[in-house]
């Protein structure tokens, strides 16, 4: 009867599995997924809950999201000259749920943040697991 009990509760743990969005909180600083080819990945300051776009968005940036995609709604950061940091960018943005590959924890979302090279590492393993 343990038996089954464990195996029962171990399928509720893998079923119950929280997606990598739902652990995002506003105030927070995540790297993003980017197809864009001059940049490995994109900062965003989270400054609102994840929702579900009821109408077609256009954020500040012109990107268009189509009504019925899971977003974040927050600031871009764009690269200084210096290694690993990021100054914020007064823009909004609006960017798909999915589109989050790392939660940076450990750093407070600033106007000028500095993440470690070990961070930087991490969000890259991260976007490669994506890619294969």
């Amino acid at each position: 009867m343990k038996r089954e009990y464990r195996a029962d509760a171990q399928e509720n743990e893998e079923n119950e599995q929280v997606s990598l969005q739902e652990l995002v909180s506003v105030g927070q600083l995540v790297a993003l997924y980017t197809d864009d080819d001059e940049e490995e990945y994109y900062m965003l300051k989270v400054e609102k809950s994840m929702e579900t776009l009821r109408i077609d968005t256009t954020d500040s940036w012109k990107s268009l999201l189509p009504a019925g995609t899971p977003v974040f709604r927050g600031l871009y950061y764009n690269k200084t000259n210096s290694p690993f940091q990021y100054r914020l960018v007064n823009r909004k943005a609006v960017v798909p749920a999915a589109s989050v590959v790392y939660i940076c924890s450990d750093v407070t979302a600033n106007n000028v943040i500095r993440i470690t090279e070990e961070t930087h590492l991490n969000v890259l393993e991260c976007i490669n697991e994506i890619k294969c």
